[in-house]
């Protein structure tokens, strides 16, 4: 009854109803050509489809290494979850790079490649062509240690990973704090008590994560993650073992993909 006492712009907008979310049972995701291929090996997964389309970041495909089904948790934006199914391969990323950048990687994957344990330098491969089909703007290598990635932010950049490898038999990946929504979405289990704080359970394994709570308070950033912090910009640390479990890997895939589905967003 009051509407005509409302400007027209104002009531022509609290006419609008939200975009609808359809929650529907669907298979996991395979790793094929097709970006919208789906198998039935694991029915039953819950997806979020919106009524408008997400955006879409520029795929890839994989040579080198094999994947595993990685199925999006329930909330995550298909744009991001479709990006990850096909991440680049190693030469993609090199070509990306550039002059300087690639020198530096290249040197520190013969050094990788120099230990008797082949599983470092491909988990390095794996992890750092993931954060780069998520975050395909920019990177930057900084000598053999550590790895920045970037997305637009208007007229600049705004970073939001890190890879380092301190050479001790881990590696560390840097990324929005997203605790609560990867517990939410089944991806960790929160610990109890103080005493466990740090350290998450994931489904199917009997091993721990040590992940690392970060923010503008944390003591000594260093420079290739200190930027993801402060202006209420929160970070953790997942530290892997290059011995790390198959599902640990992929659980710390799955935390980067739902960062990235909000960065997305909001670019």
């Amino acid at each position: 009854m009051l509407l005509w006492m409302m400007p027209r712009s104002f009531a022509a907008a609290s006419t609008l109803s939200p975009p609808v979310h359809r929650v529907r049972a669907i298979p996991p995701v395979c790793l094929t050509d097709d970006a919208d291929r789906q198998c039935n090996e694991e029915p039953g997964r819950l997806e979020i489809a919106r009524d408008r389309p997400g955006r879409r970041f520029r795929e890839g495909r994989v040579t080198h290494m094999t994947q595993k089904t990685l199925t999006a948790p329930a909330g995550m934006t298909m744009a991001a979850q479709k990006t990850l199914a096909h991440p680049i391969d190693i030469e993609m990323f090199m070509s990306k790079l550039g002059a300087k950048d690639r020198a530096n990687a290249e040197k520190h994957l013969a050094a990788c490649d120099a230990e008797g344990d082949p599983r470092h330098g491909l988990l390095w491969r794996r992890l750092a062509c993931a954060l780069k089909t998520l975050a395909p703007h920019a990177t930057k290598v900084n000598g053999r240690e550590s790895v920045q990635f970037y997305v637009p932010d208007g007229k600049y950049k705004l970073q939001v990973f890190a890879l380092h490898d301190a050479r001790d038999g881990k590696l560390y990946l840097y990324t929005g704090n997203v605790l609560k929504e990867a517990c939410k979405a089944g991806v960790l289990v929160a610990p109890k008590g103080t005493a466990a704080k740090g350290f998450y359970t994931v489904p199917k394994s009997p091993d721990l994560l040590q992940i690392d709570e970060l923010d503008e308070n944390t003591p000594e950033p260093a420079p290739f993650f200190k930027h993801m912090l402060g202006w209420s910009r929160k970070a953790i640390r997942i530290i892997l073992p290059t011995t790390s479990a198959e599902s640990h890997i992929l659980a710390a895939e799955h935390i980067c993909v739902i960062s990235a589905a909000g960065f997305a967003q909001a670019t």
